[in-house]
Parts: C-alpha cells; structure tokens; sequence
C-alpha cells in the first residue's frame, strides 16, 4: 500500500518500524490522496503525520486488522456497533485514523 508523509509534522519515533512491519511504499501525496480508502497515523502529538491509501478493500481491511494486531487505537470505530456511533467524526477522506496505546504487552518499539 502507498503511503505519504505530511511536510512540517513530526514524524512518529515508531514510524520506521512500522513502515517496515506494514510493508509500506512511498508514493506522492497526491498519488495516496486520490485513493478512495485512506487511513491516516497520529504522531505522539496528536497529528497526523502519515496517510495510507488503497483502492482495495481487501488490503484496507487486512491492514485495519493489521494495526489493531500492533495495539494502535482506531478513533473512527463505532462505539456502538448496533448503532454505528462513531467516536469520531470522519475527518478529510480518511476511513480510519489511528493512534498508538501504550499497553502492557506492548512491542518495544
């Protein structure tokens, strides 16, 4: 899957590793912003610092598993799911934005 760094935002200290676990590519900003499922990284400041695109939802979904594997925290899940209630609202195109939960078990990086 293609992938972009935002220009002027702190990149995440966990971003090589992940780049690398997620098989990510390097692609324009443009190339990841016309793709129609996007999921967007938060950096340890709250911003987000990288954008991911695919056209396919198998890989959407198959990388959405991939992070919550990894302990990273989706905000636009539903809270509800009989409701579909999101805890967020879908910000810029993206269908996901994740953010990264300190957990007991978590990897050392």
């Amino acid at each position: 899957m293609n992938s972009t760094l935002f220009a002027g935002i702190a990149i995440a200290q966990f971003d090589r590793d992940l780049f690398e676990v997620l098989r990510l590519r390097k692609a324009a900003q443009d190339s990841v912003s016309c793709e129609p499922l996007q999921i967007g990284i938060r950096n340890e400041f709250g911003e987000i610092y990288r954008a991911v695109g695919t056209s396919k939802p198998r890989h959407f979904e198959k990388l959405i598993k991939r992070f919550s594997d990894l302990g990273f925290s989706n905000e636009l899940v539903p809270v509800d799911q009989s409701s579909g209630q999101l805890r967020a609202e879908p910000t810029s195109g993206y269908k996901a934005i994740f953010n990264r939960q300190r957990k007991k078990n978590w990897p050392h990086w």
